[in-house]
């Protein structure tokens, strides 16, 4: 999967990085375009979170095998996290419906008892 901002599916119009970081609020599920103003869900993808997450672990991780002093800690660990805040828009998408709703089937009975 190639990294990409968040499309909206209403009007397919792509958002900029700073709409795209607006639109993330990480405690909603859900956004408005801000182009055409439809309910949009969003749909993280688990891959790219998880790699963010290791990258923010990964100075933890360096410093187990190599002796970092503390600058040198911060500043690689400063690093990474401006990294991570660059790339987070590029980790999800939106959707026009709800992805955590579960499945209805849409089922016509011819149930005799009925």
């Amino acid at each position: 999967m190639k990294p990409a901002l968040p499309t909206c599916e209403s009007c397919s119009s792509q958002l900029t990085w700073t709409q795209s970081l607006r639109a993330q609020r990480f405690f909603y599920e859900y956004t408005y375009c801000p182009h055409c103003r439809e309910k949009q869900f969003i749909h993280t993808h688990k891959m790219h979170l998880s790699l963010i997450l290791l990258a923010a672990v990964s100075p933890l991780i360096i410093n187990l095998f190599f002796d970092l002093s503390i600058a040198g800690f911060f500043v690689l660990y400063s690093a990474i996290i401006t990294i991570g805040f660059v790339v987070t828009p590029f980790a999800y998408s939106l959707k026009s419906k709800d992805p955590n709703l579960p499945i209805k089937a849409d089922v016509t009975r011819g149930d005799p008892c009925d």
